[in-house]
């Protein structure tokens, strides 16, 4: 968040908090995905932001799965699929 404070586009910087975020996803905390998703919109390649926002997916997916909530896992994960398609 420091580097992102000086230098908002700094691709790196993005890509590591969105993973950092997603990677808090078991929390549940309010609002980390949307975060996550927020923090990927801003990567310059278009490719890499449907591939990390597919990853923000597919960790939000397990996270569900993790508290047994299947219906939520599996549309997480068909979110995460047609990403990665």
């Amino acid at each position: 968040r420091d580097i992102l404070a000086e230098e908002p586009n700094h691709q790196t910087a993005l890509r590591i908090l969105g993973l950092a975020l997603t990677d808090r996803l078991a929390d549940f905390k309010v609002g980390l995905f949307e975060e996550a998703i927020g923090v990927f919109s801003k990567l310059d390649l278009e490719v890499e932001r449907i591939y990390h926002q597919g990853v923000a997916w597919e960790r939000l997916a397990k996270a569900h799965l993790r508290r047994n909530e299947a219906h939520s896992a599996l549309t997480s994960l068909e979110h995460a699929l047609a990403a990665y398609e």
